[in-house]
């Protein structure tokens, strides 16, 4: 899916940190192998994580590249980040306070970009032209998302639907606003810009949830964080544990989670600077 057609408020994970670090899944060891093979990662250059929020993706890449640049809006994000990179040993990320409106202030040459499960949030077109002025002739960028189009709703996952809109309405929120998705797939976004879609890597792993974790998960959204559910808190998660306890007595369950992610190349400029 391609960028929301709203403007995302500011306030949109505020308070999820440290749900978001303890509770979201990571990458599969697979796409990060067919990321340095792809690029020829060596250990040296820059490389720029946008949308970094705990450092799900710089973390695990920052031993290929001689310094990371991990950018978020959220402050609360990036201290979580900071945190996981010291717990692993890792030290040559800089965790700078900033969104994809701050591109144009960056002043490195960059040899790879990532966006995780964070370029749907952006005005993608806009994007993709800034970055085109800073990342290296023969660099690229990584988008990666949990893929929506093959995936089987989990069995967990429905039921927990069905209780948030029970508590929130059926309108997606993101934190005091509201998302509204784009039918417009990414490849076409990378079709109309400057960088050519070399490779579509599709991953998958095993995730192993309890009920704790799925509810922590759902604490570290957009769409049902703690401050969004507001007073509803207390009552919202006594249902969710009941329907889920109903749905598995043994209180665990596994999901199938299938990643997709888009490499793209640098190719000769085609199209005038996105203006708008």
């Amino acid at each position: 899916m391609s960028e929301n057609t709203q403007q995302p408020k500011a306030d949109m994970f505020i308070g999820t940190a440290g749900y978001y670090a303890k509770y979201r899944p990571g990458y599969p060891p697979e796409l990060f192998q067919e990321i340095v093979q792809f690029y020829r990662l060596d250990g040296t250059g820059v490389m720029l994580d946008l949308g970094a929020g705990t450092g799900q993706l710089s973390i695990p890449l920052a031993r290929y590249f001689e310094s990371i640049i991990a950018m978020d809006p959220d402050p609360e994000m990036l201290a979580e980040g900071k945190k996981a990179a010291l717990k692993s040993g890792v030290h040559n990320i800089t965790w700078r306070d900033g969104s994809s409106e701050n591109i144009a202030d960056l002043h490195a040459k960059l040899k790879l970009v990532t966006m995780g499960r964070s370029f749907h949030w952006m005005n993608c077109d806009r994007v993709l032209s800034d970055l085109y002025a800073i990342i290296e002739p023969e660099g690229g960028i990584v988008i990666a998302a949990d893929s929506e189009a093959s995936r089987v709703p989990s069995n967990f996952s429905v039921v927990r639907k069905a209780v948030i809109e029970k508590f929130l309405g059926k309108r997606r929120r993101a934190g005091s606003g509201y998302y509204e998705v784009s039918e417009e797939p990414f490849e076409a976004i990378v079709g109309r810009s400057n960088f050519t879609l070399a490779k579509i890597s599709t991953t998958t792993m095993t995730q192993h949830w309890t009920i704790d974790s799925i509810v922590g998960h759902t604490y570290s959204t957009s769409f049902a964080s703690p401050a969004v559910l507001g007073d509803k808190l207390p009552d919202f998660e006594r249902e969710l544990r009941a329907e889920l306890q109903k749905l598995s007595p043994s209180g665990d369950f596994i999901e199938e989670i299938e990643t997709k992610a888009l490499l793209l190349k640098r190719a000769p400029q085609r199209h005038k600077k996105w203006n708008q």
